[in-house]
């Protein structure tokens, strides 16, 4: 049975929002690589942020050259007040994690120039659009595995800091892991209680950092295993059995993550629609 957000704590509703912040802002950034309507908005640059009242980290969208990037943390301590600037601000953890999953919740904006109505365009097109494209039949397996993929990643990055994941953060190893499928492949570092997306790593780690050499691998064997464990459609054990995703390398630090991955599927499940009010 699904917890619905109003049984969350405070600090439940401050991760829950923090998830949905950077997943959101991942998913629409990667989404842009995919879809080329969504490409066609972003021909000039603009900036814009998320913000929720109440919780630390911020997200942020850029756009710049037609291509988009996405980034959440708390060193977003100024504001674009040229042409391309605009923030998106919830006035509570519950409203950000209701408005982020497609249910109602108030959001205020804050245009700082004249690209916001384009950022605001943008950002509502991707949001609505991401979705579809895990849907879609007519979308290949890799783009969606790739989706996914980083919505993961990053999903794992912002919940690690979870008071409830505080001491089996501290019982399984440091180290770089590399989870992906053909050419989507993202490197995660875990120290202590946090975890970083580093570089998304094309081609076997080519464009990632060259000094980050992995101490695990998590490798899925087709884009369509990745989809049906990510997805939840087929349990990580089950696929582990079938050799459909593989482990290399330093095993407890994978085997952490995977606990970890528990807790953001539970966030995940969190019902948010009028049956969670």
């Amino acid at each position: 049975m699904k917890t619905s957000i109003g049984a969350l704590s405070g600090e439940e509703l401050a991760v829950l929002a923090g998830i949905r912040m950077s997943v959101t802002t991942h998913l629409v950034a990667e989404a842009a690589m995919v879809d080329g309507n969504l490409a066609a908005l972003c021909g000039a640059p603009f900036t814009l942020s998320l913000a929720t009242v109440g919780v630390r980290g911020r997200a942020r969208l850029s756009c710049g050259e037609g291509k988009v990037s996405a980034s959440f943390g708390e060193g977003f301590g100024g504001f674009s007040r040229g042409a391309a600037g605009g923030m998106l601000v919830f006035p509570s953890a519950h409203a950000c994690a209701r408005s982020l999953a497609g249910g109602r919740g108030i959001i205020i904006p804050l245009p700082f120039g004249v690209a916001f109505p384009r950022a605001l365009r943008f950002f509502k097109a991707a949001t609505g659009r991401a979705p579809e494209l895990l849907r879609s039949p007519e979308v290949p397996p890799q783009p969606k595995a790739r989706l996914l993929l980083a919505a993961t990643a990053h999903g794992l990055a912002a919940v690690a800091g979870d008071s409830y994941l505080e001491k089996r953060m501290h019982h399984f190893p440091d180290g770089i892991v590399r989870i992906g499928s053909g050419d989507a492949l993202f490197l995660l570092e875990k120290k202590g209680r946090s975890i970083q997306v580093l570089e998304s790593a094309p081609d076997g780690g080519a464009g990632a950092a060259t000094s980050r050499v992995p101490d695990a691998i998590l490798s899925f064997a087709s884009p369509e295993s990745a989809i049906a464990v990510l997805s939840g459609k087929r349990q990580a054990v089950v696929a582990l059995g079938s050799g459909e995703v593989t482990i290399a390398g330093l095993l407890p630090l994978v085997q952490g993550l995977f606990s970890v991955l528990d807790r953001l599927s539970w966030y995940l499940g969190v019902a948010i629609g009028e049956e969670g009010k």
